[in-house]
């Protein structure tokens, strides 16, 4: 596909069956990002073709964030720190409404009229977990701006290869366990009896959906029991758990070797628990997507059957028009075809209102200008602006003028810009046929 504007594209990832759920990943590339940093991508495009999906953007951008957040974090750590904690806290709050809602759909208790309130109640917590998600990644997907820095310090320490891998896998180890991880010590403990009983039918209610994935299907009960008699036929289970407690265990031990035997400065100790926090946070938030995959996907059956829709129909609306047809309880199987068979989202640059020079401070490389009209005092941000819109001017204007000389897109004349775009939009400009409009 043609990608605009973008330099040096490159296929920042390709899914297969992830429908809608992306959507809350595309945000938090182009919006989140940008307001947790301050600065973030300009141009984005998602292709979504059947059921696969692919992102593209520009190379050298992602890596030129990802360097310039890894010095902020080096600076003030504190900022990386709340911005996980935040993830976490999105993350418990979605695990805990999918809970909430495998009850309540067990129970057959959502009238009809409530499943538009159960859907938005749902996006609000899982666009929080996907779009915050994103942040962290600048650092360590991709790019590995973090690992390398304190991999290049131990070396700095004299360690031999094999050494600062040991000491840095030892470092940043999480030490508090996955769901996947907890699921595994619970099981062998359940494997010490011939007949758990109760148990399993719990172990199974609450680890169903390790397995969802994206569109499932569900662990059944069964599965549970097939793996607890083959661990307790084997008769190894009460050894094994002990060797993982004891390697668990051992885990924080070489934690504490390490960081005595390599004297750790407070301010890279802090880095390193960073990093060991970003990987816990990722596993952790990933746990809590695919858990509530299993909890929502009853209510997208139900909406598909009473609107005599596929699943696949369903899973082809973005969150908000789903919210949008449930709300007027009418669906366009069309558009939902449409949708499965081919589109693409272009995002082409963030609005920055700047009329005079006093308020060019809160412009940041790469936004679009938008201004009753420009003149040389502007000149500064017009350089770092990836595009100009202007309520007045012609071909002769000044934004005119430093566009040809620029080589940027300009539209001008547009009498409403200024009271029409909002800081922070994300718009499109189209100088060939132009045309500014938002996204």
């Amino acid at each position: 596909m043609r990608l605009p504007e973008i330099k040096d594209p490159f296929l920042f990832g390709e899914w297969f069956g992830l429908y809608w759920f992306h959507s809350c990943y595309v945000t938090g590339l182009t919006e989140t990002i940008r307001e947790r940093l301050g600065y973030g991508l300009n141009c984005f495009v998602a292709e979504l073709e059947g059921d696969v999906q692919r992102f593209y953007f520009s190379r050298l951008e992602w890596t030129e964030i990802g360097r310039r957040y890894l010095e902020e974090v080096i600076a003030e750590p504190a900022n990386l720190e709340a911005l996980l904690s935040d993830i976490r806290k999105a993350a418990d709050g979605l695990m805990n409404f999918s809970r909430d809602l495998k009850k309540v759909v067990a129970d057959q208790e959502i009238p009809g009229t409530n499943l538009a309130a159960v859907v938005r109640a749902y996006h609000g917590h899982h666009h929080a977990v996907w779009s915050l998600g994103q942040v962290p990644n600048v650092l360590e997907l991709e790019n590995s701006f973090l690992t390398d820095y304190l991999k290049v310090w131990l070396k700095e320490r004299g360690l031999a290869p094999d050494e600062v891998q040991n000491a840095f896998q030892a470092l940043v180890t999480p030490r508090e366990l996955s769901l996947a991880q907890k699921e595994e010590r619970a099981m062998l403990g359940l494997a010490q009896a011939e007949n758990p009983g109760d148990s399993l039918t719990n172990h199974w209610q609450t680890y169903s959906w390790l397995q969802f994935g994206w569109t499932g299907p569900s662990l059944t009960r069964e599965y549970f029991q097939e793996v607890q008699r083959g661990l307790y036929r084997e008769g190894q289970a009460e050894a094994k758990l002990a060797q993982v407690l004891a390697r668990d265990k051992g885990l924080l031990a070489d934690k504490e070797t390490w960081a005595e035997r390599l004297c750790l400065p407070v301010n890279i100790r802090r880095l390193f628990r960073l990093l060991e926090e970003t990987l816990f946070v990722k596993a952790h938030r990933m746990d809590a997507l695919f858990m509530s995959y299993e909890a929502i996907e009853p209510v997208l059956r139900r909406i598909a059957r009473e609107h005599y829709l596929s699943l696949g129909q369903v899973y082809a609306l973005y969150p908000d028009m789903l919210s949008g047809c449930l709300e007027k309880g009418e669906f366009d199987p069309h558009l939902c075809n449409q949708l499965m068979t081919y589109s693409a989202r272009y995002y082409d640059g963030q609005v920055s209102i700047v009329n005079r020079a006093q308020e060019m401070d809160k412009f940041a490389n790469g936004d679009i200008l938008v201004s009753n009209v420009t003149d040389p005092t502007l000149l500064p941000i017009m350089k770092k602006a990836s595009a100009f819109v202007t309520n007045m001017g012609g071909m002769t204007c000044h934004a005119a003028i430093v566009a040809r000389e620029l080589q940027k897109p300009c539209v001008v004349g547009t009498k409403i810009a200024t009271r029409i775009f909002k800081d922070g939009e994300m718009i499109e400009v189209d100088a060939g046929a132009g045309i500014a409009r938002r996204l």
